[in-house]
């Protein structure tokens, strides 16, 4: 291999980097806002069961941005906290408070938005003009996702 040809071959490798970098970084991110839905949604789920199986109320407290996190008693009496990964954010929690009752109902309907953290200016906050994912939880204690597209 001459000098010449060895050059275009290392240009062409870092051309391919180059456009690879963002398009993987970008799957990332979407399969950890999936997975942080799927893990929201599990634990929503478990307070219902537990509320259920032990005929008594279970209240799981969702804290939106900047504090980005949820958290439930399970059936030992061990409080849940369930953190988002940093790139994550909880942009809207309409119940904040969602309370199973042991025949798995809720007192009121609630949506959780989640999506990605972004820049404003110099602070970070919730993207909401990204895509992401809404929980919604209805009377009947079931929680339901649907993907959002701005």
């Amino acid at each position: 291999m001459s000098l010449p040809e060895m050059l275009v071959v290392v240009t062409i490798i870092s051309l391919a980097v180059t456009v690879a970098v963002p398009l993987v970084s970008g799957a990332i991110l979407s399969a950890r806002l999936r997975a942080t839905t799927d893990q929201l949604r599990v634990s929503l789920q478990a307070a219902r069961m537990i509320a259920v199986s032990q005929q008594s109320d279970v209240a799981v407290r969702i804290m939106a941005h900047p504090e980005n996190r949820y958290e439930y008693e399970d059936s030992t009496g061990r409080n849940r906290v369930g953190r988002l990964p940093p790139a994550v954010c909880i942009a809207q929690a309409t119940a904040p408070l969602l309370t199973f009752h042991a025949n798995g109902s809720v007192d009121a309907e609630g949506t959780t938005v989640l999506s990605t953290i972004g820049q404003d200016g110099g602070s970070v906050t919730c993207d909401t003009a990204a895509p992401g994912f809404r929980l919604r939880t209805t009377l009947m204690g079931d929680t339901q996702v649907a993907r959002i597209e701005p």
